[in-house]
């Protein structure tokens, strides 16, 4: 446990908070873009593009079982709905829900128990978690691209010639960017991540 010196470091030193504070909130910000993503994309699919909110009702949101998402509160109807979807149309695997579970829960902690949680300081390994959420949401962003976009649009002559390892999404773009302008000259841990996936540094 920290002392109580730590702890006044950790909310008065500058070079310690806004490092803090700024993780914090783009935690939250890409979780909530993540549970975002995964409802609407299917939403839209079937009641944008297909005009048919009844196949939705259907096809999604009848998969409900919290059973399939124990970690996750029972209430968040369109969330386990639509991870079983995914999970379905194995876009993602039960371990990636369990990793969606645990974000889901660190996010919810980080929110009502801000804080303490930047008097005390960060929890441990929170960064590889946040390197886990990005995996998993660049990874449901390529299955879209790959196995929905691509196939049902008429943009594209020939298939064949696509990188499929390197496709992006505008969200993939923009999160790039946002971890570019983030951690440059102000977190070493963002510049980690970069690293680790190989993004670029501005």
């Amino acid at each position: 446990m920290n002392s109580n010196m730590d702890q006044w470091k950790n909310v008065l030193d500058p070079k310690i908070l806004k490092p803090n504070l700024e993780f914090i909130s783009l935690y939250i910000a890409l979780y909530e873009k993540l549970e975002d993503t995964i409802i609407s994309r299917i939403k839209d699919f079937y009641t944008i593009i297909e005009l048919d909110e009844e196949k939705y009702n259907d096809r999604v949101l009848k998969l409900y079982d919290p059973k399939k998402c124990p970690k996750i509160n029972k209430n968040s109807k369109y969330l386990i709905s639509s991870l079983i979807w995914l999970l379905d149309e194995n876009a993602i695997t039960d371990n990636d829900i369990l990793i969606i579970s645990s974000l889901k829960t660190e996010r919810n902690k980080l929110t009502h128990e801000m804080f303490d949680i930047i008097t005390l300081g960060l929890p441990k390994d929170i960064h590889l978690r946040f390197l886990d959420m990005i995996k998993v949401f660049n990874k449901i962003e390529k299955w879209w691209i790959v196995e929905v976009e691509i196939p049902t649009s008429c943009d594209f002559e020939d298939v064949n010639e696509i990188d499929f390892d390197n496709v992006m999404s505008g969200n993939m773009c923009i999160l790039q960017l946002i971890l570019n302008i983030t951690q440059n000259g102000s977190n070493k841990d963002f510049e980690e991540i970069c690293k680790k996936l190989n993004i670029p540094v501005i």
